[in-house]
């Protein structure tokens, strides 16, 4: 019988996602790769054991994310599938030089505070077929666009492409603290590093420790001050330190850099009301509107602005179309 080869890849994922995974399956054999995926290889039996040996005879371990994989229960973090939190667990132990953690998003998720998002290796959902060949030149397999490519990679940049996957799948799965560990240990070997000074920030905020990561994103602005969501996060974190004309300024530097931002504008509208600049709040709601005509939450904050300028018809009209959007807001 063939053993399963030692660079073999192990897909982890939401039970609810199988027929994504089936498709990330069949394109990475395609691509040449050997893949332990559960619905072809697991056999009758207990499935704890099977994965713990599946998982370490693996070099590659693809951690699939999706809003199935990131529900919470209350308010704790974590994974809420069993075999997804188990795989999990033991794949944070492997050593890092021998094993590589990838996360790749199914869809286009989220964990935390939902106006912060992290850099993920790979989406899936964007592009597949250019992701999977990504993948598979990684894991050292072959690339269909390009028959050519091959992994370039230095064994530093492997290691830290390594930490990066950890990284990444810590953070969703909620354990900040050892995604700031991780992300502080890149910083260490790749002080350039632009976006991981970025992704620390991101973690320092959901933790709380919002003077730290104010410096770690001016840090980042240093590093790369054309990023825009540099600017966002550290306008978000001047707020929670009650720095408002600072935070106002960030988001409009934001919005210089990126004017699709819609996040950005709906933000900037919330701080411009706070200030009581009701006319530049409702242009500020009304381009995140333009931006994505399904924003609820801007739709909302055009309602609240329009009744302080005492457009009573057109606020009633804005609030209605937020709660067709999203029937949640009207309890809020």
């Amino acid at each position: 019988m063939n053993q399963p080869r030692k660079d073999q890849v192990f897909i982890s994922y939401a039970s609810e996602d199988l027929a994504a995974v089936k498709e990330v399956c069949g394109g990475l054999c395609k691509r040449g790769l050997e893949v332990w995926f559960d619905k072809k290889d697991k056999k009758i039996g207990p499935w704890r054991p099977r994965i713990l040996t599946a998982i370490t005879k693996s070099r590659y371990f693809v951690f699939c994310l999706s809003e199935a994989a990131l529900k919470k229960t209350g308010d704790s973090p974590g994974f809420q599938d069993e075999e997804l939190n188990y795989a999990y667990d033991i794949a944070m132990k492997q050593a890092i030089a021998q094993f590589t953690i990838v996360p790749i998003r199914l869809q286009d998720c989220d964990r935390g505070d939902h106006r912060l998002s992290t850099f993920q290796q790979f989406d899936y959902f964007s592009n597949p077929e250019s992701c999977l060949d990504e993948l598979a030149v990684q894991f050292g397999g072959k690339s269909l666009a390009d028959t050519s490519k091959k992994n370039e990679r230095t064994e530093t940049e492997k290691i830290i492409d390594s930490l990066m996957g950890k990284a990444g799948v810590a953070y969703y799965a909620g354990n900040y603290e050892k995604a700031l560990t991780l992300y502080s240990v890149i910083l260490e070997m790749k002080p350039d590093a632009a976006k991981t000074w970025y992704n620390k920030g991101v973690v320092l905020h959901l933790l709380n420790r919002h003077e730290e990561a104010l410096a770690v994103f001016e840090r980042a602005i240093q590093n790369n001050p054309d990023y825009a969501p540099n600017w966002w996060c550290k306008g978000l974190v001047l707020g929670e330190l009650n720095r408002p004309e600072e935070e106002l300024s960030a988001y409009e530097r934001t919005t210089q850099i990126n004017p699709d931002f819609a996040e950005a504008w709906y933000i900037k509208g919330l701080t411009l009301h706070q200030f009581n600049r009701h006319e530049e709040a409702l242009t500020a709601y009304e381009r995140a509107i333009q931006i994505n005509p399904d924003y609820a939450e801007a739709w909302y904050g055009k309602g609240l602005v329009l009744r302080q300028l005492n457009r009573p018809e057109e606020a009633n009209a804005a609030f209605a179309r937020a709660y067709e959007i999203k029937p949640s807001l009207k309890r809020s």
